[in-house]
């Protein structure tokens, strides 16, 4: 009787350790080798647990998932990262951006990370010495949970200080038939709509939309302790989705200044 609860107790804690798993979705992606500025998202985990943890891939956007090893196992108290994986966990398609859905245990902390940096305008792949993040790094968010159809997703501080910005705006479209999606950009202190567009987002992809913002105007009555410069991003898409935000200010020194919500 003994072995028989024993065992018992042993495989309930195999399922509940299979339960304490949760759904991450990470962006992924990169600039062609090419390129003299390149930037290179990337993915950092951590195993806080004293025993192995595995990450299980369950989902690849932007094209055919053909990937075949699907599994990163961290050892205890250890940091890992997708970068090594940045052949093989990808679409089959070109898509220079895309999203990884991944089964995550509850021990191992996700950190997304846009590195900004500089090749030599060569087709090589790393430069030597490695200049992959010579201009510094971003946070990227960490999704764990899709937005629902219809729900309006609000992206707040979306500019870079008084400095000329665009945003582009990245939209995840999760659903299995094509999305629309409606994006504004509006002032924060007077909610005046600075641009505007929709537009549609295929099954399972990912797109970025350049927003301009333009105002030369001061605030009108409203909230008179935001400053003129607040702006802030709304997004609705009618399909399960994500989206984000990266602010961008070019030809200030060195290259230019990011900014990613």
């Amino acid at each position: 009787m003994k072995r028989i609860f024993a065992s018992a107790l042993f495989l309930a804690t195999i399922v509940a350790s299979d339960v304490r798993a949760a759904d991450v979705w990470v962006l992924r992606g990169s600039t062609g080798p090419c390129e003299g500025l390149q930037w290179e998202a990337d993915t950092l985990l951590f195993n806080s647990a004293l025993t192995p943890s595995t990450v299980r891939l369950l989902e690849v956007s932007d094209g055919s998932d053909d990937v075949t090893a699907r599994q990163l196992e961290i050892a205890p108290r250890q940091v890992g990262a997708l970068r090594s994986l940045a052949s093989d966990w990808r679409p089959s398609s070109e898509a220079a951006l895309w999203m990884l859905h991944l089964d995550v245990p509850d021990p191992v902390i996700v950190e997304g990370v846009l590195n900004i940096g500089t090749g030599t305008g060569l087709c090589i792949l790393v430069p030597t010495p490695d200049r992959s993040a010579v201009y510094g790094t971003t946070r990227l968010p960490t999704f764990r949970a899709l937005v629902p159809p219809g729900t309006e997703q609000v992206h707040l501080g979306t500019s870079l200080g008084l400095l000329a910005t665009r945003n582009n705006v990245g939209i995840f479209n999760a659903g299995s038939v094509a999305a629309n999606a409606s994006i504004e950009v509006r002032r924060g202190c007077d909610d005046r709509l600075l641009d505007a567009t929709t537009v549609q987002v295929a099954a399972n992809s990912t797109i970025q939309v350049r927003m301009d913002p333009k105002s030369d105007s001061g605030c009108l009555a409203g909230h008179q302790d935001v400053q003129p410069w607040v702006e802030t991003v709304r997004v609705v898409v009618d399909q399960p989705s994500l989206t984000w935000v990266s602010s961008l200010a070019n030809g200030v020194a060195p290259r230019g200044i990011l900014g990613v919500r």
